[in-house]
């Protein structure tokens, strides 16, 4: 359990932050890294008006730092300067002036910032560090603002962190315990123009017809920021625009992770490290946010060398990291994950029926990776979702004002026979099939899966695989699609069940392939149309997967249920034998991608039971 915090919300027996405002009582601590600098002025701000201006005369190496009384100033922002030029504290703890999410002036400059105060501490009670095991994990990955911003997505308070607060009762039906955030830190919105102005921005098509020239209307737009990976962040501000109250945007953030914990679910976050960031600067923000937040982990993208600092790092050492590889040495530690596409891209490309595929889908199946843990997804923010990758064989982001050049050329889809939506029953019935075929596979693969926000539910971005810049209707979560596909939703629901209830999805040791405790039966073995015979031959699209139940435990220390999945990527239907374990060979269907599929499909000739697996689809059975 985390400790009680002190009056500005630290927990006294952690260590200090060196950068930013801190605020003891009445007096305002000031720090401020500012190289090559011989003198730094701090200017204070009430209600926009300049009030108070202090020159900061102590200094260590870079850092000018110096202490305010507010008591009789009421200051509500700050500014720096230095060798003439005004700026906006790097470190700030909340920043002004990005109220509005887009926001763009007349002139075509953005709005300018100042450095807020955290004026009231946030009470997190009891908030409890819940630690959950990778391996009973279930991972969402959302964009605040995405995720409710829509009219029909039945919130009040739309693409902000109390939105995600409303949709808790969904979440927690759904069934994850788990929710990784795209950035959330103070970032840049707009993207600079190509030619290097200075204060000139592009913005997305609201601005641009107004903003620019005929002659920069021929070239290349840049666009808004709506993922939000910027050259330029103020890392330890949580985001202003993504709040319903943006001056109270640090405490709406807390109260959304102390009410995701108080339902069990973890909360992790995306952070986007630039060239420009130091390693030391790196841990100092991830403290920052484990300390000041709560935050459960992040997913980081930088070099080996810091991937180790922050592994070993004292504050992080219980912190869940994702990154796309680990270092042999580091391995071992319970807070490491991979996080990297090859499970996309190798899973998608068999279950739409590419040859020479099973092979690696079994391995993928099995693999932990070389960390603690893998991450495995189908669908990330880029890239085509679940439900495009169904719908498209090729890519259409001309909304981007690119072309069509952006976005990645390869995306292992199949539009099952037409382009884009259409009203023909086959073909959306065929296209739902392949859907529940590839939850299946991400969820009863071993490693930790990770569901794309809408996925569950058909969300669509009208085969646009690359919304970096739409903050509209075609990157946002259009719930409008939970309501047309409730029997999807629900067959994600009961798999997501299924997986948490039996262990033998999640277990916490290795698969090997082997009888290593002599049961009478592998933990994991493959097989073809025959059981105990794979078929990895270059034509086959099938694979026959047992989880021998002995291998993996229950929380009341019974051994689980065996479990016997069928996956026929091919076009034609195919006889499958269930294999007898341990002299049983009863099983029963439990679920099926195969809208006709039943117990009866079970036929039995000399002594051996069979199951005909329609084309294209996947079917689960437990021993009983």
């Amino acid at each position: 359990m985390r400790q009680k915090r002190t009056e500005n919300g630290e927990n006294e027996n952690l260590p200090r932050i060196l950068y930013g405002v801190r605020k003891r009582g009445d007096l305002l601590y000031f720090a401020v890294s500012v190289p090559e600098a011989k003198e730094c002025i701090l200017k204070l701000y009430r209600d926009n008006e300049q009030i108070f201006i202090v020159h900061m005369t102590e200094r260590i190496g870079t850092l000018f730092f110096t202490v305010v009384n507010n008591q009789a100033l009421q200051a509500d922002s700050y500014q720096y300067e230095a060798n003439g030029i005004e700026f906006t504290d790097p470190c700030a703890g909340r920043i002004i002036g990005r109220e509005e999410f887009g926001a763009v002036l007349e002139d075509g400059s953005l709005p300018s910032t100042k450095g807020g105060f955290i004026s009231e501490p946030f009470d997190w009670e009891e908030d409890v560090a819940l630690k959950h095991t990778f391996s009973e994990l279930v991972i969402y990955k959302l964009h605040i603002r995405g995720f409710t911003k829509q009219e029909n997505s039945g919130v009040k308070h739309k693409g902000t962190y109390l939105g995600v607060i409303e949709k808790l009762s969904y979440l927690k039906e759904l069934g994850i315990n788990a929710v990784l955030l795209m950035p959330c830190m103070e970032f840049d919105e707009f993207f600079e123009e190509e030619n290097g102005s200075e204060g000139k921005y592009a913005g997305d098509i609201r601005f641009y017809n107004r903003v620019c020239s005929q002659e920069k209307k021929r070239e290349r737009p840049n666009r808004i920021n709506y993922w939000g990976y910027a050259e330029k962040n103020f890392y330890f501000a949580p985001k202003a625009s993504f709040a319903s109250c943006p001056k109270q945007a640090p405490y709406e953030f807390c109260k959304m992770v102390k009410t995701l914990h108080q339902a069990n679910i973890e909360v992790y976050m995306e952070i986007n490290f630039t060239k420009k960031i130091s390693q030391d600067q790196m841990l100092e923000i991830l403290r920052y946010w484990v300390i000041m937040y709560h935050i459960d982990g992040f997913r980081i993208d930088t070099s080996i060398l810091f991937d180790e600092l922050a592994a070993r790092d004292p504050v992080l050492g219980k912190t869940k990291l994702f990154s796309a590889g680990w270092k042999e040495e580091l391995i071992g530690q319970d807070h490491l994950a991979e996080y990297n596409d090859v499970f996309l891209r190798e899973v998608r490309k068999f279950l739409k029926g590419d040859e020479g595929k099973a092979g690696s889908f079994a391995d993928r199946f099995r693999y932990c990776g070389r960390a603690d843990a893998t991450i495995n997804y189908l669908a990330d923010h880029n890239g085509f979702n679940l439900q495009d990758m169904y719908t498209f064989d090729v890519k259409h982001n001309e909304t981007n004002g690119e072309q069509n050049r952006d976005g990645m050329e390869f995306n292992d889809s199949w539009n099952c026979g037409i382009e884009g939506k259409t009203k023909k029953k086959k073909i959306n019935e065929l296209r739902l099939r392949m859907k529940k075929n590839a939850v299946a596979a991400l969820l009863f693969s071993q490693g930790t899966p990770m569901i794309l926000a809408g996925d569950e539910f058909g969300n669509s971005q009208d085969g646009n695989n690359n919304v970096y810049c739409q903050d509209n209707p075609i990157g946002w979560t259009d719930w409008k699609a939970l309501k047309s596909n409730q029997g999807f939703l629900q067959f994600v629901k009961e798999l997501i069940l299924i997986r948490k209830e039996h262990p033998v999805f999640h277990n916490q040791n290795r698969l090997r392939g082997m009888d290593y405790h002599s049961f009478g039966c592998p933990d994991i073995s493959f097989h073809g149309t025959k059981a105990w015979y794979p078929d990895f031959s270059n034509y086959n699209r099938t694979l026959g997967i047992l989880l021998f139940g002995k291998y993996a435990q229950k929380e009341n220390g019974d051994e689980d249920n065996s479990f016997y999945l069928i996956f026929n990527m091919h076009w034609e239907a195919h006889r499958f034998d269930l294999p007898s374990i341990g002299g049983n060979n009863e099983w029963k269907l439990l679920k099926s991608s195969d809208p006709i599929a039943n117990q009866d499909m079970i036929e039995e000739k000399s002594k051996q039971r069979t199951y005909l697996a329609g084309p294209r689809s996947f079917s689960i059975f437990i021993n009983i």
